[in-house]
């Protein structure tokens, strides 16, 4: 370059302040730049690379008076442009090809002569090479090498400038998803399924379909969590999301309401049978268990259907009619759907309306324990007795049969069964202590064993009470047996060691499966009053109850006939060998002050 140096570097700063305004899009001002410095020094390639870990990322090449973009990437350690990297500094190599033989940028160009330098962020970090090749012999000045740093920090600052857009870019997209997104299962949330609604139901007005809403509740989530931790509950909910995208079309949406609450938003739907195979669909999903952390979860769901227009117009109505459908599912056992249906709404608020006061009954302890006596046959003696739950209320008496299972379906069951546990141990050690002690038999409910801590509560309340556990007795039903005999074996075998007693409730009403009584360690099998009420009457009923008597003997159980009202079943039973008695005949369940008056 044999140019006036004073007039060249005049020209140099201009084209200099001329790059520093460039600004917007990324591309545009990397291929301005390599532009500007191609045509100043009057080169064949000029080549500026963005550093990506180990390799070099094309931004802009200049080639012969042509500009590319997105030209690809190469290896930064097999190229000269490691050695700028490494410097920090301008490197110049003549026979570059033959100095770098690995570089096929180098070959593919003939390059001879080679000129990189580095561009520098504020942190003084190298953020790109930019190359300066030629296919013959150049010489740099110390001007020119000058020259060529200040580039080299002005293509830093723009990589630093579009690297703060792109992160600012990135940081509104981020606060824009957790804005209509669950955090957890990146659902999208209310806010999101609204505006999904409005669009869903502007096709409605236009074409002759409809809109299904479809409300999804785990069925005793609480327990799972309760069981395995919050951890295992989470990676619960993300694998049920993975199954329940599996379910709906691309045009649907599901959203993740609360907790373990979804709702599907089904588009452009043309029946309540096309709703009702997708709600199939879902209960089909829940059928295989769901391996979390190792562990094999089962787990069902309950649904609720609305349709709009039908059912109604505004999206927090039906949201809540399809709350009370799915509840309505609950009710009826769960795993199972409900379309919605006016009767449900007063059935709804009723259940709501309990539900409310099962927490202040439990806050302010308005439950009551009643006590039904359990006789010997043979001497007519009470030896035992059973503790029943009672909930007076100022509204009058509601029976369990229709709180229990709001309690059940809402996982305040667990704190039911809580109290029960400590009431009975607790009156049972007063009875201990006056010199009368009796076994109290509890009902505890199958959550409470599904959760696992069914030992934690139980050793709690015996401590707490200072009760001897003898004269504690656990009723259990054939429904809990079922589920996973080896656990229930295993968490039975613990309550025994403590020196729990334990019997089958109900017994011949559930699913009959008789090798649990081989396998667990039981005491006593209560037969069901089903069969004792007809069994004077009934020669079916009467063989049935002498064959189960005969059954628990064989197996050494005693046996307990529930639901005695009449001379007649007594005398039949004792002449089938019932080891023990319960029923209106010897008494209603009472109060433990009027129950200690009875037994006097």
């Amino acid at each position: 370059m044999q140019k006036d140096l004073s007039n060249e570097l005049v020209r140099l700063k201009k084209l200099y302040e001329l790059s520093m305004t460039i600004s917007g899009d990324p591309v545009e001002a990397f291929r301005h730049i390599a532009k500007i410095i191609g045509e100043l020094f009057e080169l064949k390639i000029v080549c500026l690379s963005k550093l990506n870990g180990d390799k070099l990322d094309f931004l802009a090449i200049y080639h012969e008076g042509q500009i590319f973009t997105d030209a690809g990437s190469c290896e930064l350690a097999t190229t000269p442009c490691a050695t700028v990297e490494m410097a920090q500094d301008v490197r110049i190599y003549d026979h570059v090809k033959e100095r770098f033989p690995d570089a096929l940028f180098l070959q593919q160009h003939n390059a001879h002569s080679y000129c990189g330098f580095p561009c520098l962020g504020n942190d003084g970090k190298v953020k790109a090479v930019t190359c300066l090749l030629d296919d013959k012999p150049r010489k740099y000045t110390e001007e020119d090498i000058e020259i060529l740093r200040i580039f080299g920090q002005r293509i830093g600052m723009e990589i630093e400038r579009q690297e703060h857009i792109q992160s600012v870019k990135a940081s509104q997209q981020q606060i824009e998803f957790l804005a209509h997104h669950d955090i957890l299962t990146e659902l999208p949330n209310r806010i999101l399924l609204i505006e999904r609604f409005k669009l869903a139901i502007a096709s409605v007005k236009r074409e002759e379909v409809a809109v299904g809403l479809i409300s999804l509740d785990l069925d005793h989530f609480k327990v799972v969590n309760d069981s395995f931790g919050h951890h295992a509950g989470d990676l619960l909910l993300k694998e049920v999301v993975s199954r329940l995208k599996t379910c709906v079309r691309d045009v649907d949406t599901i959203s993740r309401q609360s907790g373990d609450q979804f709702i599907i938003l089904l588009s452009d739907i043309y029946a309540a049978n096309d709703a009702a195979i997708v709600a199939q669909k879902i209960l089909e999903i829940f059928k295989n268990p769901f391996l979390i952390d190792g562990d094999s979860v089962k787990i069902t769901a309950s649904l609720g259907i609305v349709l709009f227009p039908k059912d109604g117009n505004d999206l927090s109505q039906l949201l809540q009619y399809a709350d009370t459908a799915m509840y309505h599912a609950k009710d009826s056992g769960g795993n199972g759907y409900q379309f919605f249906n006016e009767e449900m709404a007063a059935s709804s608020k009723e259940r709501l309306h309990i539900l409310n006061h099962i927490r202040q009954a439990l806050e302010f302890n308005q439950f009551k324990l009643h006590y039904q006596s359990q006789v010997d046959t043979i001497t007519r003696k009470i030896i035992a007795c059973e503790a029943l739950i009672r909930w007076e209320t100022p509204d009058g008496f509601i029976p369990p049969g229709k709180f229990i299972p709001v309690a059940e379906n809402s996982g305040i069951i667990l704190e039911i069964d809580a109290w029960v546990v400590d009431a009975a141990c607790r009156q049972a050690k007063i009875w201990q202590d006056a010199g009368g002690p009796l076994v109290v038999a509890v009902n505890i409910s199958a959550s409470q064993f599904k959760r696992g801590n069914i030992i934690e509560l139980v050793s709690t309340a015996l401590e707490r009470h200072q009760l001897d556990p003898s004269l504690l007795e656990i009723e259990l039903t054939e429904s809990i047996l079922i589920h996973d005999t080896e656990t229930m074996r295993q968490v039975l075998s613990q309550l025994k060691q403590l020196g729990i007693k334990f019997s089958i409730d109900d017994f011949g009403t559930g699913y009959s499966n008789l090798s649990y009584l081989r396998m667990l360690h039981l005491d006593k099998i209560k037969i069901d009053q089903s069969f004792i009420t007809h069994m004077v009457t009934n020669e079916n009923d009467k063989v049935i109850v002498r064959s189960t008597i005969d059954l628990a003997h064989n197996l050494g159980l005693k046996i307990i006939a529930e639901g005695v009202e009449t001379a007649g079943a007594v005398e039949l039973l004792e002449e089938f060998g019932c080891d023990q008695l319960q029923g209106y005949h010897f008494g209603k369940p009472m109060p433990p002050e009027l129950f200690m008056n009875f037994i006097k």
